[in-house]
């Protein structure tokens, strides 16, 4: 394994780890980035549906020039099995088109692949069906779909049957699993309409694979104290693993 974290970090570690990671901070996983150098502060100005919403929060790997940049799967791998700060993490892709077709009208989707512990972390059960599972993760078996409150009242007027029907999305079958709780549409979860589930990615694409990172904050974790554990870890892991190892 540790081989496959040496071909993640190629890149990442050329360069010193307090230009890309240290420089850690955390914000609310749905207010805005407003913070950098591990100041931490929350913009959330709504009532937020989730249980202890404040535990919930999401990593930015932040540089010396103050641009957010997403992390290499394989790290986000690493952080999860060294990081006690965590009650649950998870990550998520960037949001991708996916369109929809045997429906009506062929209609065009955001997406978003999303490993199992995001949506579990929000403690919010779903309205339909299931959330995903770690089986779910393998290859082969992510040809499911969870869909928001908002596209199963709109595509396909509220089917109670839903759960089991497949659909076409960019000319692929999936099975629907879930139809998400109609409180997620009040929030930032609620824009992406369809969801999929984030199978880790081969070795030849550690490195190329960014996630975002969010999580759950164990009982009595605050922020800063996740934000110091970050950048700890991050320290241990250039130690372990310097620019040498790769010339």
């Amino acid at each position: 394994m540790w081989q496959d974290f040496k071909f993640a970090s190629r890149q990442l570690l050329r360069h010193p780890v307090s230009n890309l990671i240290i420089i850690a901070t955390i914000a609310l996983l749905l207010g805005a980035v407003s913070t950098i150098y591990s100041t931490i502060r929350s913009q959330a100005k709504r009532q937020l549906p989730f249980p202890d919403a404040h535990q919930l929060v999401k990593v930015w790997r932040i540089a010396e020039d103050n641009k957010v940049s997403y992390y290499p799967y394989e790290l986000y791998r690493e952080f999860g099995q060294r990081l006690d700060s965590f009650e649950l993490l998870g990550a998520t892709e960037m949001r991708r088109a996916m369109t929809m077709t045997g429906q009506g009208e062929p209609t065009t989707f955001g997406a978003l692949k999303s490993s199992t512990k995001v949506l579990w972390m929000t403690e919010i059960p779903p309205r339909l069906g299931r959330l995903f599972n770690e089986t779910d993760e393998e290859p082969g078996n992510d040809r499911v779909v969870i869909l928001t409150d908002k596209v199963w009242k709109e595509k396909f007027e509220e089917d109670p049957d839903i759960i089991g029907r497949s659909i076409r999305l960019n000319d692929k079958e999936y099975e629907i699993v879930g139809v998400l709780d109609p409180r997620m549409d009040r929030t930032h979860l609620g824009s992406h309409p369809l969801w999929l589930p984030l199978v880790p990615p081969s070795d030849q694409r550690l490195a190329t694979t960014q996630v975002n990172v969010v999580g759950r904050l164990r009982e009595g974790i605050n922020r800063k104290h996740a934000a110091a554990e970050i950048e700890t870890v991050a320290k241990h892991l250039e130690a372990e693993h310097s620019p040498s190892d790769y010339e």
